[in-house]
């Protein structure tokens, strides 16, 4: 297969599960230190000036996250998947789910301690 003007072959697509196995442990370990499980999660590749490239956001789109290990406290995009029928009571269970993703995310990403001075 060619794409983006580049065959990938086996070795590229060790690459890709190389990184996919990577992303995946480094973003698992960092939701355990807030006691959350990363169950899965999709990631996209593609090829932009013959390289291989992550091509996607990661983001609660792309994951399934688990408080406290619990499939019962999803909070992912599967709540509003798992819906017989949208409600607005069911909607901002959603909303919650993804402004409690947001503060978490905050908790993963300190903000800078360093502080640079330019003359």
């Amino acid at each position: 297969m060619k794409v983006g003007g580049i065959v990938i072959g086996r070795d590229e697509i060790d690459f890709m599960n190389r990184s996919t196995l990577a992303i995946f442990e480094v973003l698992e370990r960092a939701w355990a230190s807030i006691d959350c499980a990363l169950i899965d999660m999709k990631i996209e590749f593609g090829v932009s000036d013959g390289e291989i490239m992550l091509a996607d956001v990661i983001d609660s789109d792309s994951w399934r996250l688990w408080p406290s290990n619990d499939k019962r406290h999803m909070k992912d995009k599967q709540v509003y998947r798992d819906l017989k029928t949208v409600t607005s009571e069911a909607l901002e269970t959603v909303k919650k789910n993804f402004q409690w993703v947001a503060e978490k995310l905050d908790l993963l990403m300190p903000p800078p301690k360093a502080l640079v001075s330019v003359s």
